[in-house]
This record gives C-alpha cells, sequence and structure tokens, in this order.
C-alpha cells in the first residue's frame, strides 16, 4: 500500500487509503487504528481484504511514533491514548475530509482510541470493532510487557526494524515506560463506555499472552447500544492474523448489519 503524509495535531502522519474511490459515494469508511507496537505494514494485506469484501473504503495510518510517521519527541503521559482519539483522529479527518459516517477498528491500544473517540463523538461512528482491546490495566499486561522487554536486544529489535525503521528503539520503550509507570498503573475508561451508542463488537483471543481476558465484559456490558463479545480459540493477540478467515467473517458480518 502506497502511502502519503499529513500533518495532524502538528506531527507528521503516515497515511493511506485502500479502495478510496468508494468514499467518494459517501458510504462509511473504515478506521483501521493499530496496536502499540503497530504500523500500516503489520496490518498485512487484512485491510485490503476487509476493505474488498464489503466494498467499503479504508483508511490506515502510522500513529505519531510509528512506522513511517514523525518519531516520538517526548516522554508519553498516561493520557496518550486520550491524545490520539481527540486530537490525532479528528485533525486526521478534518484534513483528510472524511466526512462519512465512521467504523472504528482497533487492535489492541487502537482498541481502546476506538472506544474513547465513539465515546466523545458517538454521532460520527456508526460501528466499533474491538480486537483485544482494553479499558483497564491488568497486572497480566504489565508481566507481558517485562517479558518482551527482555526479548528486545535478542529478537524484537529486529522483528520491528523493517517497519518502524529509526522509530524502533523509541517507540519500544515509550510503551514499556508508560505501562509499568506507576502513573499509569490506574488508567481506566470504563467510565467513557456510557456514551458510546453504537453497535460494538469485542473480539478477544482465548490465549492472548497480554492477559487481556477481563476486558471484553464491562466494554459489552458499558456501553449503551447493542455490543457482544467473539472469544477466539487457539489464538494469542492478534486474531486478525492469527485466525484470519474467522475473523475476517465475523467483522464483515458486523459490519454488514450496520445501518447505513
Amino acid at each position: 500500500m502506497e502511502g502519503q503524509y499529513i500533518t495532524a495535531n502538528n506531527k507528521k502522519i503516515h497515511y493511506t487509503w485502500v479502495n478510496h474511490q468508494y468514499q467518494e459515494e459517501g458510504k462509511p469508511v473504515i478506521i483501521f487504528l493499530h496496536d502499540a507496537l503497530g504500523s500500516i505494514g503489520q496490518w498485512k494485506d487484512f485491510p485490503q481484504a476487509l476493505s474488498d469484501k464489503l466494498q467499503l473504503p479504508a483508511l490506515v495510518y502510522d500513529r505519531y511514533g510509528h512506522g513511517k510517521s514523525e518519531r516520538l519527541a517526548e516522554k508519553r503521559t498516561p493520557y496518550y491514548l486520550h491524545d490520539e482519539a481527540l486530537k490525532f483522529l479528528p485533525d486526521i479527518l478534518q484534513k483528510l475530509e472524511i466526512n462519512n459516517p465512521l467504523i472504528l477498528l482497533g487492535h489492541s491500544d487502537g482498541g481502546a482510541i476506538a472506544l474513547l473517540y465513539a465515546s466523545h463523538f458517538p454521532d460520527k461512528v456508526i460501528g466499533v470493532i474491538s480486537e483485544a482491546g482494553h479499558v483497564f490495566v491488568e497486572e497480566e499486561m504489565r508481566i507481558g510487557i517485562r517479558k518482551s522487554t527482555g526479548l528486545y536486544d535478542s529478537k524484537l529489535k529486529d522483528l520491528f526494524w523493517k517497519f518502524h525503521g529509526d522509530n524502533t528503539k523509541s517507540i519500544f520503550f515509550a510503551w514499556v515506560d508508560i505501562w509499568l509507570s506507576e502513573e499509569f498503573a490506574d488508567w481506566n475508561i470504563e467510565d467513557c463506555l456510557a456514551s458510546i451508542t453504537a453497535p460494538v463488537l469485542a473480539i478477544q483471543g482465548e490465549g492472548d499472552e497480554f492477559g487481556h481476558l477481563r476486558q471484553p465484559k464491562p466494554i459489552v456490558a458499558g456501553v449503551s447500544g447493542p455490543a457482544r463479545e467473539l472469544w477466539v480459540k487457539d489464538c494469542g493477540h492478534i486474531p486478525h492474523h492469527q485466525q484470519r478467515e474467522l475473523v475476517l467473517r465475523e467483522m464483515s458480518e458486523f459490519i454488514e448489519a450496520l445501518s447505513y
């Protein structure tokens, strides 16, 4: 997917369209929101497959500090996910003149961003998919992050370099530092959920190595619109790759049932 650049919230952001032609027809736009160490490239061809199947346009972008976007220049605060949802995403939508109804598809951190945006702009969102998303901090998450830290030099640095290049070290340790900090230990966005009126699908791998196993229930119980959980067997933290066909089918059926 060939990318372009835009300035959003005073940062250079790398983005790409999939089936952009459908946006001009006024169809809903699927916004892909990647995980804490994610990027456009790490979605692989999943956005293309979902967009083709539904004949809907999709926007995929590297968040600030990730992929080919501008390098992270400051220490993250406990509000960094709020900043992504309430500063970066609205500005990106405005700069790209996206006024279509939105379907937010967020993985992990991206799930939290999707829920935060939908809670503050409920009139703009017609559906939310939270895949391995989180609304509070679990100790199991922190244990998983500590394990990842020990693998950085031996394995993860090279793995992520091909997606993040010079951003690799800064984005990896920004994730580690904020999630293991005491100031982030009480992070919780459950109080935002009641403002979400759009249908929600909360997808969770049963073997998620980051321990988000208590997350889907409060999401489904907390939102005001229709919502359901989808538990995926033989699956860890990345259902859209680890159980691709099942997840592609379930996401497609969820989106096809939306009113637009």
